[in-house]
C-alpha cells in the first residue's frame, strides 16, 4: 500500500478545515461506527481470491473520506424526529457509504485511475501479481474485471445493508426508493458525462454539464441522502419537497466551486495534483463558459490542449486567466450565490430548529469558499 502523504489526507477534506460541514462531533462519529460494522460483514474467512478480496474491500470502505452522504441522511432524520437518531438509521446511512464505495470503484476504472484517497485505486490492488507469463496488459485487465464485480459486491452488500436496518418497512421501502432513483439519474448522468468526454469543447453547453451536476452532485450527493433519512423519519410532504429544493441549489453550487478549484487552488488546498482534470479533459461549466467568449485563436489552442492531455502548470495558469477575462470566474460566482439564496429560501419552509441551521451552515460554508475565489 502506498504511504498517505499530507497531500492524500487533504484530498478527503474540504479546503478550510475548521469550517468544514460534514463530519463533525457525535453524528460523525456514529456514522464511522455503523461503517465499521457493515464493513465486517463483507468480510469472508479462508484463503480464496474471493476472501482475499473481502478483506481489501472492507479497508477499501473504511479508507478515510467526507461521509457526506451517511452524514445528510442522519441529519435527515434528525431534522423531522426532534433530535432522534435510531440505530437502525445509523445502520441505512452507512450503507449509502458503502453504494458510493461501489461508485468510485465503477469510476476508477472508467476513469483509469491509478489512487483514491491517496490509497491505491481497488482495481489496481486487485491485480495479479506481476509475472513474466502474464504480459502488463492482460494483468491490468484482469484487476478491471474484478474490480467491476468487486464493485457489483459492495453494491449488493449497501442494499442488503438498508434493507435489514431495523426501521418501518413502510418508511423504509420509502427511503429506499429515493435511494435508488438517484442511482437512477445518476447513472445517466455519468452516462452523459462520458459521453460529452468524447465530444469536441464545441458541442457541449455549460446547460449539459449543469445537468449532470444536478444528477451526480444534487441528486446523488444531497437530495436523496437528506430526502431519504427525513422519510425514514416519517417527514411531511412539505419538508420533503423543500429538502429537495435545498439539495439542488447546494449540491450545484457544491460542484461548481469544486470545478472552480480545480483550476485556481494549489495542490495542497486541492489535496490532489492541480492538473488532473485539465489533463482529463474534464469539461465543466466554466471552462465551457470561458471557450464561448474566448478569441478563435483561444478556441484552437484550448480545443487542442483537450485533445493532448498534457497540460504544463503554465497551460492551467493560460486557462485560469482565460476563465477571468471572459468573465467565467465572476459568472458561475454569481450562478453559485442565487443557489445558495435559493436553498436558502427552501429551509423556510421547514421548522426552526438546530438542525435547520446547519443546513444552512453548510450554504455559508459555500459562500465562503465561494468569497476566497472572488
Amino acid at each position: 500500500m502506498a504511504t498517505r502523504t499530507q497531500a492524500a489526507r487533504l484530498a478527503d477534506e474540504p479546503i478550510e478545515t475548521p469550517i468544514r460541514p460534514f463530519g463533525d462531533g457525535a453524528r460523525a462519529r456514529a456514522m464511522e461506527q455503523a461503517l465499521v460494522g457493515l464493513a465486517e460483514r463483507i468480510t469472508c474467512d479462508g484463503g480464496s481470491p474471493s476472501a482475499n478480496a473481502s478483506r481489501l474491500l472492507a479497508a477499501y470502505v473504511r479508507r478515510p473520506g467526507k461521509r457526506v452522504r451517511p452524514y445528510l441522511c442522519a441529519l435527515g432524520h434528525e431534522l423531522v424526529s426532534g433530535g432522534q437518531r435510531p440505530a437502525g438509521v445509523e445502520i441505512f446511512s452507512a450503507g449509502l457509504e458503502l453504494l458510493h464505495a461501489f461508485l468510485l470503484v465503477h469510476d476508477d476504472i472508467i476513469d483509469r485511475a491509478v489512487t483514491r484517497r491517496g490509497e491505491p485505486s481497488l482495481h489496481v490492488l486487485l491485480r495479479p501479481s506481476p509475472s513474466p507469463s502474464l504480459p502488463e496488459s492482460e494483468r491490468q485487465r484482469v484487476g478491471s474485471d474484478l474490480g467491476m464485480v468487486a464493485g457489483d459486491w459492495l453494491y449488493t452488500a449497501a442494499l442488503e445493508a438498508m434493507l435489514q436496518a431495523p426501521l418501518p418497512a413502510d418508511r423504509k421501502l420509502a427511503a429506499l426508493s429515493e435511494v435508488l432513483g438517484s442511482c437512477r439519474e445518476t447513472a445517466r448522468g455519468q452516462f452523459d458525462d462520458v459521453a460529452f468526454g468524447a465530444r469536441p469543447l464545441s458541442q457541449v453547453t455549460p446547460a449539459d454539464v449543469c445537468e449532470v451536476y444536478r444528477q451526480k452532485t444534487a441528486l446523488y450527493t444531497f437530495e436523496a441522502p437528506l430526502v431519504a433519512g427525513a422519510l425514514l423519519g416519517g417527514a411531511s410532504r412539505t419538508t420533503v419537497e423543500a429538502l429537495r429544493r435545498y439539495s439542488e441549489g447546494a449540491g450545484i453550487a457544491y460542484q461548481l466551486l469544486d470545478d472552480l478549484l480545480g483550476l485556481f487552488a494549489s495542490e495542497e488546498e486541492l489535496g490532489k495534483p492541480p492538473l488532473a482534470d485539465l489533463r482529463e479533459g474534464k469539461k465543466t461549466w466554466p471552462l465551457l463558459y470561458a471557450y464561448a467568449r474566448a478569441t478563435p485563436l483561444e478556441q484552437v489552442w484550448l480545443a487542442e490542449l483537450f485533445v493532448r492531455g498534457d497540460a504544463s502548470l503554465a497551460d492551467l495558469q493560460r486557462v485560469g486567466a482565460m476563465v477571468r477575462r471572459t468573465g467565467a470566474l465572476e459568472a458561475a460566482l454569481s450562478l453559485v450565490g442565487r443557489l445558495c439564496d435559493d436553498a436558502s429560501g427552501a429551509l423556510e419552509a421547514v421548522p426552526v430548529s438546530s438542525h435547520r441551521d446547519e443546513l444552512q451552515s453548510v450554504l455559508r460554508w459555500l459562500q465562503r469558499r465561494a468569497g476566497a475565489l472572488s
